[in-house]
């Protein structure tokens, strides 16, 4: 781990939306996350909104398209506009489809007691470990992503919070910023 923990206060579920913090970069996902939303509105599946940040929309043609695939857009935002999105969302969906070894937005969802949606790719697997409010998908592949998606749509909201609660405890219980630090220096010592 090569960032320390985020310090933050729980914060109330309220909405029933999806959050999705890549922005429109194919490595982290977006086109995978793409296909997943068509398919189910394909299927009438019913409408899902995934709130999305680091946007840019050089066309409006562009941003009706995506809204119509049920994106909120935003550009960058601050921690009190994230946090108002935190309050509408469920459920964070991370489709990275390249090795990231550590992603930042998976400790943030775990650490803010939101279910997890995320490929099973780089370090994410050895992340989630033993947290119960996460599904996995195999990198790249949109339908498992979508059915993903769809199972956590349905889920009644008190069984989301439950599973965000033990996702926190669970992650906070295997990684704290004093243990992390502790076994950088063992490391670093061994090395010398």
């Amino acid at each position: 781990m090569y960032n320390p923990l985020p310090e933050f206060s729980t914060i109330e579920i309220k909405g029933d939306d999806f959050g999705y913090f890549g922005g429109p970069d194919v490595l982290k996902g977006f086109r995978v996350l793409c296909q997943a939303l068509s398919s189910l509105s394909y299927t009438g599946s019913g409408s899902v909104r995934i709130h999305s940040t680091k946007f840019q929309i050089p066309s409006r043609r562009l941003a009706k398209e995506l809204m119509r695939l049920g994106f909120l857009l935003y550009d960058k935002l601050d921690e009190s506009e994230l946090d108002k999105v935190y309050e509408n969302i469920r459920a964070v969906v991370v489709p990275s489809i390249w090795h990231e070894p550590w992603p930042y937005v998976v400790v943030e969802a775990l650490v803010q007691g939101r279910f997890l949606i995320a490929s099973r790719m780089g370090g994410i697997p050895e992340q989630v470990e033993g947290c119960k409010g996460v599904m996995l998908f195999e990198a790249g592949n949109y339908n498992e992503l979508a059915d993903s998606i769809e199972f956590v749509a349905g889920l009644e909201r008190e069984k989301i919070v439950d599973f965000g609660c033990q996702n926190r405890e669970t992650f906070l219980r295997r990684f704290d910023n004093e243990s992390s630090l502790k076994g950088f220096i063992s490391v670093c010592e061994h090395l010398i």
